[in-house]
């Protein structure tokens, strides 16, 4: 891990899961749910997804929902819902110390995220954290493509100035894999609980932390976490 970490000049962080969680599970089904029932609303066949960025996902993917509006209806009711939950998202353990670590190291950190800009920003504002990221947080746009497409990377990279190989990507997902791989960034996995760290390896991910407390020591070894 630590060579990966030694070359990076730049860290890219995924907001949801290695840096916080927006949307407890229950709520994630909620909120799927709900947009299901707007989807069904508008007189489309609900899109059966038990994750709202999935159902999103599988929106923004559909002609006739797109054409007809439905789909940035769901967007605006993702974006809704994200800004609520913002305040109340719970960091995860280690995330603030590692973002003031690379900074104090001399490493840019970058936020990358399907979540909506604005939500991430108030996320990070609150607990005050933006300092750390002005200019450097990338989330979704409007009905712009979600992971794993690289859109958001490779925002990140250029406006960090940094090359892709000269980067890292921190994420909990096989979709932030994928975008990584996408943008040539190196990955390092940090999974939160066994069923994550499987599907990381499952989908092809070679290097990995059990924690952010792994990362800050690697990158610090004397810090005292």
């Amino acid at each position: 891990m630590r060579d990966l970490l030694d070359t990076a000049k730049c860290v890219l962080l995924v907001l949801e899961g290695p840096v916080c969680r927006l949307f407890s599970p229950t709520a994630r089904r909620e909120l799927a749910t709900a947009l299901d029932d707007l989807v069904r609303a508008a007189g489309h066949p609900p899109l059966a997804r038990e994750d709202p960025y999935e159902t999103l996902r599988a929106a923004l993917a559909e002609p006739t929902l797109r054409r007809d509006g439905t789909a940035d209806q769901v967007a605006a009711a993702v974006e809704r819902a994200e800004h609520a939950a913002a305040p109340l998202a719970f960091p995860a353990p280690y995330s603030d110390t590692l973002l003031h670590t690379l900074v104090a190291t001399g490493r840019r950190p970058a936020v990358v995220t399907d979540v909506g800009e604005e939500a991430a920003a108030r996320y990070l504002d609150g607990r005050r954290l933006g300092h750390l990221l002005a200019g450097h947080l990338h989330g979704r746009r409007g009905t712009g493509p979600l992971m794993p497409h690289p859109g958001c990377v490779a925002r990140a990279l250029e406006a960090a100035g940094v090359h892709a190989a000269d980067a890292l990507l921190v994420g909990g997902t096989p979709k932030a894999l994928e975008a990584a791989e996408a943008a040539g960034v190196p990955f390092l996995g940090c999974a939160r609980g066994d069923e994550e760290r499987e599907a990381l390896t499952a989908a092809g991910a070679e290097r990995s932390a059990a924690s952010l407390r792994e990362v800050v020591q690697a990158i610090d070894p004397g810090a005292h976490v």
